[in-house]
């Protein structure tokens, strides 16, 4: 039984490595599903090194996904700041918060920060 379990695992494994779909965000997912298992354990058991792999670069795409996002809200934090200090307004946190597509973003303490460096490169405090 165990060598029937190898063998098995061996083209699993053959296939996991061929195919590109492992370095996709829901490899893991999608192959559990595939499989037919109800979780993870089976992966982390018999293939450790492609596991990691996977949860490498699922972490490298969720880092990549956040550095993009926090680039946006920066990028709209500078425009809503200038056209406020153009309009000859203080760009205040109250102010700036009204104006943002997603006003919840003001919650963030980086938010924050990066909005008071804005006011200090226009003359503000």
């Amino acid at each position: 039984m165990s060598f029937l379990n190898s063998i098995y695992s061996f083209e699993l494994y053959v296939v996991l490595v061929q195919s590109e779909v492992f370095r996709d965000r829901l490899a893991k997912l999608s192959f559990k599903s595939q499989l037919g298992y109800k979780n993870n354990s089976y992966l982390y058991r018999y293939f450790p090194e492609l596991s990691r792999s996977i949860s490498k670069h699922y972490q490298e795409y969720n880092n990549a996904i956040g550095k993009k996002k926090r680039e946006l809200v920066c990028q709209e934090i500078q425009n809503v700041a200038q056209l406020l200090h153009s309009q000859g307004q203080k760009p205040t946190q109250r102010r700036v918060t009204q104006l943002l597509t997603k006003p919840g973003v003001m919650r963030n303490l980086w938010v924050r920060s990066y909005l008071r460096e804005i006011q200090q490169s226009f003359g503000y405090d």
